[in-house]
């Protein structure tokens, strides 16, 4: 069997690649044994979330691919030997291919491409821990869809005396690679994301990583640190550029932040939603009664914020339909928010959900910064069809910046 972790390597075993490795498994060898087993759980896997775009990193000949390419799938290879891709595009002459050694980062063309799944197999054990840990958290913070999940299966082990055992028993361990220990990288995992874990043979396993089910519920006083924390993360990233170095730290200082949502909390005044994925705080919207003279029957969007990482990938929405259902419930035909006239993305948020200015215009209070108003008339839309939570993971297995512009706290 071939060793080596340059493309010279692959280059020269293209041809034969697929044989040697399915002839490795049926021995029940190091480094193949279980390498099938990888294949159909992942391909399991990746049909039953009836993706529309699917990229392979590390695709190599095609051969995973080639079934969801024959169901239809749009199929995106990334790897780093020229022949492999040419034996690929041979099974998937639709398909994308970029010719990249992923450990020199993602791939420039694709680099902010949101895929419904991303799947990697026998690849990553070319990169150390802390490059695949780079590479995960460009996928799922760059990559995925809001639903999406990575796949990948490889040389894995479940601990590290699963590990050693396996050396020991081979006479020819390839000290060039970077097999994963599950036990040794769990911890580097963030609360926000669902990871299953399921070891196929001695040498090989499947992780699964995808983010964890969206919740929003109302806010209770032990989240006053947990809001803090969102509207000042949340600040520095959207009006960084926007207002002077000094405002913005003044505005968002934590502990007076979470003194103010700590008053907040615990006086009778309408309580903001907050947004978990996971146990992770990661938005909040308030909203209420109208607090303009002029609109004094509507309702009015105070605030809404995501941390930046989750920008883009519907929490925003959700929150603000959260909203939009409560201020319908109560009775208001109309709702409108004040947003910072140079805070393009944020409108252009509000106006896809169908809130329009109203050509009223004042200044924000923070450094002369100018803000519109964005109104939106509840009646045209169906608030009873709002959105729902992503459903969690039942698979059993170890498994945007939006941002209105309230009134400083």
């Amino acid at each position: 069997m071939p060793s080596g972790t340059d493309s010279k390597t692959f280059e020269d075993w293209a041809i034969s690649y697929d044989a040697d490795v399915i002839a490795c498994d049926e021995a029940g060898d190091y480094p193949f044994a279980g390498y099938r087993a990888v294949h159909a759980k992942i391909l399991s896997r990746a049909l039953a979330l009836r993706p529309r775009r699917v990229l392979d990193l590390g695709c190599g000949t095609g051969r995973l691919t080639k079934v969801l390419y024959d169901a239809g799938i749009e199929i995106t290879g990334v790897d780093f030997s020229e022949n492999m891709i040419a034996v690929a595009k041979s099974k998937m002459p639709s398909a994308r291919f970029f010719l990249h050694d992923i450990r020199n980062g993602f791939p420039p063309e694709i680099e902010q491409e949101r895929f419904d799944c991303v799947i990697s197999t026998y690849s990553s054990h070319h990169l150390t821990d802390a490059e695949k840990l780079q590479l995960v958290r460009h996928i799922l913070h760059k990559n995925l869809t809001e639903n999406g999940m990575l796949l990948a299966g490889d040389i894995m082990f479940p601990t590290n005396d699963a590990l050693n055992r396996c050396r020991e028993a081979t006479g020819d361990w390839d000290e060039t690679e970077h097999y994963l220990v599950y036990e040794s990288i769990r911890p580097w995992i963030p609360v926000d994301l669902e990871v299953g874990f399921q070891a196929l043979s001695h040498c090989a396993a499947v992780m699964t990583l995808r983010p964890a089910a969206l919740s929003l519920r109302p806010a209770v006083p032990a989240d006053a640190a947990a809001l803090a924390d969102i509207l000042a993360s949340s600040w520095q990233s959207a009006y960084a550029g926007l207002l002077p170095p000094a405002l913005l730290e003044t505005y968002t200082n934590r502990a007076r932040l979470e003194q103010k949502f700590a008053r907040l909390l615990s006086s009778s005044a309408t309580t903001p939603h907050i947004a978990l994925r996971g146990s992770l705080p990661v938005g909040l919207v308030g909203y209420g009664k109208s607090r303009e003279e002029d609109l004094p029957d509507a309702g009015e969007i105070v605030s809404l914020y995501v941390i930046e990482r989750l920008w883009g990938l519907g929490v925003g929405k959700k929150l603000l339909d959260t909203a939009l259902a409560a201020l319908s419930a109560a009775g208001h035909k109309e709702v409108f928010l004040w947003v910072l006239t140079d805070n393009p993305r944020a409108r252009r948020f509000y106006e896809k959900q169908g809130f329009t200015p109203d050509g009223a215009a004042k200044d924000s209070g923070l450094n002369g910064a100018p803000e519109l108003r964005y109104r939106l008339q509840l009646e045209k839309i169906k608030t009873e069809g709002m959105q729902q939570d992503n459903p969690p993971s039942t698979d059993g297995e170890i498994s945007q910046k939006v941002v209105s512009e309230p009134k400083p706290l």
